[in-house]
């Protein structure tokens, strides 16, 4: 029997292979163990979990295949992902000014500018590790978070708590929340021009913000927004690095870029799963689930449903309904921050392809032991810059 859950299986990254001979085999797979639950590999069924928020709850035992400990439950319950409507979509509102298109443009630019340095600066020094000299960049420099002082005391705490899990990392919470704490401050002090300065400006209107709210807002930035943009920008890149035709098709087409935006993040799936508890008896692809089961959304598995993609298994920058991909949610929990995380990945990609003419994955990946986001760690990678470089993208040690 395959034990979806078992650290083991997901070394490598992703276990595509284990993902099909089980969907194959079940609609809905009951997966036993110390957390058992029901995994839902199908396109169709997990669309159905993530959009039924009244039946399937994310505020019950939160978002993780493990309950939410007493000592996290405070900090989550402030945290969108683990909330249920109505106090999900009235937290929202509030939330989501600072994410709207119209304050979004002004960001634009400004991030089209910064990634067109740093990827410069990288093709400079030629051998880099790509996640922390490139990816790990991006979504800082869309909050504003430049700085080396900034940055750094974020890095290990946020890699904690992925992990580690929330449960077991109360202390790099505290640090991370310490850390937040005095960019509000500062921005609060002196405002600038970045998205971080917008989130310590929001106000709930009738009351402010507490200090509990605030943290699991910004935990939950941090967590999702900058970490999950990282792993996509790190697993496209080794998917470009594997799939060389696509790498070649993009230099020659940059207005692909958007598309394979999205063939990026279903391909990758940064997030791998999501839990749901029924909030009472329902049934499910015929299967019967009582109140209080544990739903595992393998997203990374609908992502490559052959029932909703073809040749799933195949990086393709011009697939048609790429866009169908679940990688940012769906229904109420649809992803807050898909616009900037859309804006950041063609901004950085479009830099990258306007500079670079080809790259080598030039050693192994290193990959988080995690089950829940497809984390890479490191990936080293020699750039090669156009006018002076090798005409295509290749594997060290490879032809």
């Amino acid at each position: 029997m395959v034990l979806l859950d078992e650290l083991s299986l997901y070394e490598d990254g992703i276990p595509h292979a284990a993902y099909d001979r089980v969907r194959g085999e079940h609609a809905i797979h009951f997966n036993p163990g110390a957390h058992p639950f029901y995994a839902v590999l199908s396109h169709a069924e997990a669309a159905t979990v993530l959009q039924e928020t009244a039946v399937y709850s994310s505020a019950l035992q939160g978002i993780l295949i493990e309950d939410v400990s007493a000592e996290m439950r405070p900090v989550m319950r402030a945290m969108l992902p683990f909330a249920d409507p109505p106090e999900h979509s009235d937290l929202r509102r509030k939330l989501f000014p600072p994410l709207m298109p119209n304050h979004l443009a002004g960001l634009k630019a400004q991030l089209e500018n910064i990634c067109a340095d740093i990827v410069e600066q990288a093709v400079n020094e030629r051998d880099i590790d790509f996640v922390q000299r490139l990816a790990a960049e991006v979504p800082l420099a869309a909050f504003g978070l430049l700085e080396r002082r900034q940055i750094e005391p974020l890095r290990a705490p946020s890699d904690a708590v992925i992990e580690q899990g929330i449960n077991n990392s109360g202390n790099a919470v505290a640090d991370l929340c310490r850390c937040l704490e005095e960019f509000i401050d500062d921005r609060l002090r002196a405002p600038r021009e970045d998205y971080m300065t917008r989130l310590a400006q929001v106000d709930f209107g009738d009351r402010p913000m507490t200090r509990l709210e605030r943290n699991g807002m910004l935990l939950q930035i941090v967590i999702g927004g900058l970490e999950t943009t990282r792993s996509a920008l790190a697993g496209f890149l080794v998917a470009l690095g594997e799939h060389r035709a696509q790498w070649e098709a993009l230099c020659a087409a940059p207005a692909l870029i958007g598309n394979a935006v999205e063939e990026s993040l279903r391909y990758v799936s940064p997030i791998n799963y999501l839990r749901r508890t029924t909030v009472s008896k329902t049934t499910l692809s015929g299967v019967t689930l009582p109140a209080g089961t544990r739903i595992v959304v393998f997203l990374g598995a609908a992502n490559r449903d052959p029932a909703r993609f073809a040749q799933p298994h195949q990086l393709d920058v011009r697939r048609s309904n790429a866009r169908q991909h679940l990688a940012l949610g769906a229904g109420a929990h649809f992803c807050m921050g898909a616009g900037l995380a859309r804006m950041q990945l063609i901004a950085f990609w479009g830099a990258f392809v306007a500079r670079v003419a080809s790259f080598e994955l030039s050693g192994p990946c290193e990959r988080g032991r995690v089950i829940q986001q497809n984390l890479i760690k490191k990936q080293p990678v020699r750039l090669h810059a156009r006018g002076n470089s090798p005409p295509k993208v290749v594997r060290v040690g490879e032809g």
